[in-house]
């Protein structure tokens, strides 16, 4: 009877751990595609800022590498040495596009994109990701609302300094968090 008893509960847990195991492994391979799609998503907008700003070390480009590596290796170039400075600089051409153009709506763009991603998604981040996820927002909207804030006069021409500081330290927050998820999480960026 107890063997019985026995034989019937090591059955039952061994089918509970088969159907737990195909469930993960069917759910295994939308979090990976969710994960490669999101990785994407911000290493746009790592280059979208990192665009913006000063870096000491320039890529140096080599003939034989292709797009994605040259990508992939001017990511880390630039990553590694945020991490290090722990500030960042707008170069002349960023300037220029903060001041004129402002890239429009890309900024609130890329964080509804984000929010959009989050929301359906959720289930497959951990709390590391999460939590990056909700301050590059709430930094895409502060960038977003200091340009417009700029673009529609609340700003002189001579608080341009304060603009900039505003600006970069801004860009910095949000690269932060990218260089916290690059080096953090399961994600892969770029």
């Amino acid at each position: 009877m107890i063997t019985e008893i026995i034989g019937i509960f090591l059955t039952v847990v061994l089918l509970i751990w088969i159907i737990d195991t195909k469930e993960y492994e069917k759910w295994k391979k939308v979090k990976d595609a969710v994960h490669k799609n999101l990785g994407i998503e911000i290493g746009g907008i790592f280059t979208d800022l990192s665009n913006l700003c000063e870096f000491d070390s320039p890529l140096t480009v080599v003939n034989k590498l292709d797009w994605d590596e040259i990508h992939k290796k001017d990511f880390e170039v630039k990553i590694k040495e945020l991490s290090e400075k722990g500030e960042i600089t707008l170069n002349s051409v960023g300037k220029d596009i903060l001041l004129e153009r402002g890239y429009g709506n890309l900024f609130i763009e890329r964080r509804n994109r984000l929010s959009d991603i989050e929301s359906k998604y959720l289930t497959f981040f951990d709390p590391l990701i999460t939590d990056a996820l909700m301050k590059i927002q709430d930094n895409l909207y502060e960038l977003d609302l200091i340009i417009r804030m700029k673009k529609g006069g609340a700003w002189f021409k001579s608080d341009d300094d304060i603009f900039f500081k505003s600006t970069s330290y801004t860009i910095y927050n949000i690269l932060k968090e990218i260089s916290k998820l690059h080096y953090g999480s399961s994600l892969v960026i770029p």
